[in-house]
């Protein structure tokens, strides 16, 4: 990076010519980078998209079918990307996303479960306590990258138990989204 930019001031700081006089809105910020090759690169980052959420009961199912897993308590939802009658997120916008989720089993119980992403598969999650005696929690991290409108969510492989009341739960935020990035005069 040959140059540098003040996000507060909206000014380059190598030299003293502003570039922006103010954010566009409260939540929006412009980050501006020169390269050698004199493109310039504008990231926005806009209101934050993250979730949070949990089941709160737990949940029975047959252990050979394949079951979409509905986290239908919410701490948060910013953006309200998140669908808790579905359990479906929906990206708002294009860029990279992560999303972890968290497997609580009882002994002798099985939860491996999937993360899809318009109904592929992107991650694998195996919490498999089949053989214990005592409980077994599991988590599962997956960058992706999505485009407008993707729809992510969990479902399950092999399982017939998954503990509630927050002991399980699935969230997921934006990392950047990308607006635009193209050679400027």
């Amino acid at each position: 990076m040959v140059g540098a930019f003040d996000l507060l001031a909206g000014r380059d700081l190598n030299h003293s010519n502003p570039l922006i006089h103010s954010p566009p809105s409260r939540f929006t910020y412009k980050v501006l980078f020169y390269s050698k090759s004199m493109f310039k690169t504008f990231l926005y980052f806009v209101d934050p998209i993250a979730f949070n959420v949990y089941n709160r009961q737990q949940l029975t199912m047959g252990r050979n079918t394949p079951t979409n897993v509905v986290y239908d308590a919410v701490y948060y939802n910013h953006g309200n990307a998140y669908n808790p009658v579905s359990g479906i997120f929906t990206a708002p916008s294009s860029g990279m996303y992560v999303f972890t989720w968290s497997s609580c089993v009882a002994s002798r119980k099985i939860f491996d479960a999937e993360i899809l992403v318009n109904g592929n598969r992107k991650g694998l999650g195996n919490c498999n306590n089949k053989d214990g005696s005592g409980i077994v929690n599991c988590a599962n991290t997956v960058p992706l990258v999505l485009e407008t409108g993707d729809k992510v969510n969990i479902r399950t492989l092999a399982a017939n138990h998954l503990y509630g009341n927050g002991w399980s739960s699935f969230k997921g935020w934006r990392v950047y989204e990308l607006m635009c990035q193209r050679k400027l005069k």
